[in-house]
């Protein structure tokens, strides 16, 4: 390929933008070229596409942190100013959801990405099976051996940590004190990783747990490497290199110096490995006019073609591709070392699955600095790492989460076994308030709303937050359905209304169950529930339920705003029907639980809405709340009553606590139907106050005070 730069002139030709981030000359150089030789190849194929860079560095930006920073707010924009971005593969989970899906959009899709295809490649440049880009080209973390010393002291390259040990050692016991022995590049994340993956057992032993044996091991040899051959600050690591004053150093394979060997990183064994894998993405914003995108897409299969791979990121760069198959090419073989890139056993988690690269890769080196300082142990280390990344769930493994399971399990089967009461002869008497239907209904929303708590134990996915979120709405209600339905049937003044339910039953439960019904259909459909990471600092991180779809929000909040009306109308009823003799008790009853369920709401809420950092305390209280909102709704109606009956043979105590009540207030004792309100112990200045009441056969007092139904 012509490597001189051009200037082209392009008319009416479609701008297209491509940011990237720069440290240093050879790297501009690259990105300068690729955009000149795309608006070449534009040019010749009139394409009508012009190629604009726009290069980040230390001359227009602090850091290369800013830089993210930038292209994170530019691409959650609605509209943003770049239509290609280039970023660090640790990036990718930061990026993915705001970029495009390349994956059947390529001029020649199927046979371009699967040039891609590694274990690797698809680790880094997917989200949730989608790819959202492809590498323009990869690092590897590599051993670099001082060639000098190696055959001064005819010393073999080190295939494993105790020979590189042993190998430093000498040379140093023989040389003077300015020269070292090991340094590691500056990036402690990617080098603890690749300890970690040079200890396990074999080649196809998976990344290990990080609290796991295997990574003691590796922290062990870690440290006895620190403290026999390593003192240099890994902040110079690359300077040491250029100053040939180090034996061995571990640092990116894009690092050019033929006064070194170049090799796989050593590991516990010969045949083991561990090497830290990076790849420069380039992705599309999923947010520009599909004008855009589609050009986008063509600069990106430029780009990534076999060919700019090979004569460009290779032979000109002396750069890696991500693209396998080239390393069977003797031609390319003879400019990189395809036996290298071949014996490299790469590891990449769990770096891809961090959200905030550089607050992990902070916090993790700050821990393994106070860890090689003495400061802490080694299980006190991998506890603390494992615990910025780590999701902690409520669970049986917690003391109150199992005693909160086990109340659970108990208050449902107490439903459970409540429901047989509704058959029992001697029991008909306290259930006298609902039909049969009724009854199982209500019982049927206890069950619900239990079952909607029990999905908070263990992971939490956005599948359980919604069947959560259907059967928790759907069990509240389905508590105000019979409730409500018998006090519309009771209500003290007949109406054609009341009337229509009455006769009506079914109709009228059909009509609002699916009402909520199709709302929880539309909502499993959209698929808007998340689990969002709390992130904790000095805490446990844990996931909460979350949408953020606008639609799905406006139709919770719909679901939450209907079930509050049900509640609402639910007392007016009761304060209508407070004085109606055949469900005096029930309705004082039912007083009782609308009380409590109004308070238990509104702490849920409070729960909810209150910054809670503590996992276990928030699904505590968020559980416990709704379990003290069946046990009002449910064991209070089915449950306590019936144990009086049977502790108490005699007599119940509730019905003597109401006598007591009603004997209590009998003195003034009203009576009212439709014509008159008389007062037994009444004097004659009341009569003018009563005659006005009678006078007003609509007033909401008549309908309080009456006994009976239309007196």
């Amino acid at each position: 390929m012509n490597n001189k730069n051009f200037t082209f002139i392009f008319t009416n030709a479609k701008i297209i933008s491509f940011a990237t981030y720069s440290d240093n000359l050879y790297d501009e150089d690259l990105y300068h070229t690729i955009t000149d030789e795309f608006n070449n190849f534009s040019r010749e194929n009139n394409l009508d596409i012009e190629l604009d860079l726009v290069l980040f560095s230390n001359k227009n930006v602090s850091s290369k942190n800013e830089y993210i920073s930038i292209i994170e707010s530019n691409l959650r924009k609605i509209s943003n100013s770049f239509d290609l971005v280039a970023f660090d593969s640790v990036y990718s989970k930061l990026f993915s959801s705001n970029l495009l899906n390349i994956e059947g959009k390529l001029f020649n899709d199927t046979n371009h990405i699967n040039m891609y295809f590694s274990n690797e490649t698809y680790s880094l440049c997917t989200y949730s099976n989608q790819w959202f880009g492809l590498p323009l080209f990869l690092n590897y973390k590599v051993l670099y051996s001082n060639k000098n010393f190696l055959k001064n002291y005819n010393e073999e390259i080190p295939e494993t940590w105790d020979e590189l040990i042993i190998i430093a050692k000498k040379i140093l016991e023989k040389e003077n004190n300015n020269l070292i022995g090991y340094n590691d590049n500056e990036n402690a994340v990617f080098s603890l990783f690749e300890y970690i993956y040079s200890f396990r057992d074999n080649t196809t032993s998976p990344f290990p747990e990080i609290t796991d044996k295997i990574v003691v091991n590796a922290l062990q040899k870690l440290i006895h490497i620190k403290n026999e051959i390593s003192t240099a600050d890994e902040r110079y690591n690359e300077v040491l290199l250029d100053s040939k004053s180090i034996i061995f150093s571990n640092s990116w394979s894009n690092y050019k110096n033929d006064d070194y060997f170049v090799s796989k990183l050593p590991g516990k064994t010969k045949g083991i490995s561990g090497s830290s894998y990076s790849e420069l993405i380039i992705g599309i914003s999923k947010k520009n006019s599909s004008d855009n995108i589609n050009a986008a897409l063509r600069v990106l299969e430029f780009f990534t073609s076999e060919n700019v791979q090979k004569e460009i990121i290779i032979k000109k760069y002396k750069l890696f591709s991500a693209i396998k198959n080239i390393y069977s090419d003797e031609e390319i073989c003879l400019i990189i070392d395809c036996e290298l890139i071949k014996s490299i056993q790469s590891v990449t988690e769990p770096i891809y699955l961090i959200q905030n690269y550089n607050n992990y890769s902070k916090k993790v080196t700050k821990l393994l600095y106070n860890f090689f300082s003495g400061s802490t142990t080694a299980d006190k280390l991998l506890t603390d790492i494992d615990d910025i990344t780590r999701i902690y769930y409520y669970s049986l493994n917690i003391p109150i989460g199992l005693i909160m399971f086990i109340i659970s399990l108990i208050i449902f089967f107490i439903v459970i076994g409540s429901i047989i009461a509704l058959f029992i002869e001697r029991f008909k008497k306290y259930f006298k308030f609902l039909s049969l239907d009724l009854w199982i209904i209500y019982s049927l929303a206890s069950l619900l709303y239990i079952s909607s708590e029990m999905i908070y134990f263990w992971e939490l996915t956005p599948l359980k937050c919604e069947i959560s979120h259907a059967i928790m709405i759907m069990g509240s209600c389905l508590y105000f359905i019979p409730i409500l339905h018998k006090l519309i049937t009771n209500f003290p003044r007949k109406t054609r209304f009341s009337e229509y339910i009455k006769y009506h039953k079914y109709l009228y439960i059909t009509i609002i169950i699916s009402f909520q019904g199709i709302l929880n259909i539309i909502l499993l459909i959209l698929s808007s529930y998340t689990v969002m990471n709390v992130m904790v600092e000095n805490d446990k991180n844990f996931g909460l339920c979350m949408t953020f779809h606008p639609l799905a929000n406006a139709i919770a909040q719909i679901q939450v705003l209907f079930n509050l009306l049900l509640y609402s109308c639910s007392c007016i009823l009761v304060f209508f029907e407070w004085n109606i003799t055949e469900t005096y008790k029930d309705i004082r009853a039912l007083t009782v639980i609308l009380c409590v369920d109004g308070i238990t709401q509104f702490l849920l809420t409070v729960v909810v809405f209150t910054n809670i950092r503590n996992y276990i305390v928030y699904y505590t209280l968020h559980i416990g709340i709704n379990l003290l909102y069946v046990i009002m709704n449910h064991i209070y109606m089915f449950v306590i009553r019936i144990w009086i009956e049977n502790k108490n043979k005699k007599a119940n105590e509730e019905e003597v606590f109401i006598k007591e009540l009603v004997k209590f207030n009998s003195p003034t004792t009203y009576i009212i139907n439709s014509s008159s309100i008389q007062t037994s112990d009444s004097c004659p200045s009341n009569n003018s106050k009563a005659k006005s009441i009678n006078n007003r056969s609509t007033g909401l007092l008549d309908l309080h005070f009456a006994k009976a139904q239309n007196e």
